[in-house]
C-alpha cells in the first residue's frame, strides 16, 4: 500500500545534517509499507543505478528511479529526503523550492 500525502513539518537540516531544521514548509509524503530501507542505506538509494537487492527481488527495478526523482526535485529547487516507518515500510518526503505563505 501506498499513502501520499501533503504536510506542514520541519525541514532537516540540509547536506552533512549541520545546523537547526529549516522551518515548517509544506512537504509531500509518500509511505509505502514495504520491506523497508535499512538507515545505513539510505543515501544509497539516490545514486543512479543503485539497487539494495538483486534484480529479481522485491519487484526488480533498474537503479533509475529515486535518482531521477532527486535530481527533478533539486532542480525545482527542492530537497528529498526518507525515513523508517515503525512496524515496516518507507516514508519518502520532499519540498518543491520555496512554499507559498498558506492562505489567512
Amino acid at each position: 500500500r501506498v499513502e501520499v500525502t501533503v504536510e506542514r513539518r520541519p525541514v532537516p537540516p540540509a547536506g552533512d545534517g549541520a545546523g537547526a531544521p529549516a522551518g515548517p514548509e509544506r512537504v509531500v509524503v509518500v509511505r509505502d509499507n514495504g520491506i523497508g530501507i535499512p538507515a545505513e542505506r539510505h543515501a544509497d538509494v539516490f545514486d543512479l543505478f543503485r539497487r539494495l537487492h538483486g534484480p529479481t527481488e522485491h519487484g526488480g527495478g533498474t537503479g533509475v528511479g529515486l535518482a531521477l526523482v532527486k535530481r527533478i526535485v533539486e532542480r525545482h529547487g527542492g530537497r528529498i529526503w526518507l525515513e523508517a516507518v515503525p512496524g515496516g515500510g518507507t516514508a519518502f518526503y520532499f519540498t518543491l523550492g520555496a512554499s507559498a505563505p498558506d492562505p489567512a
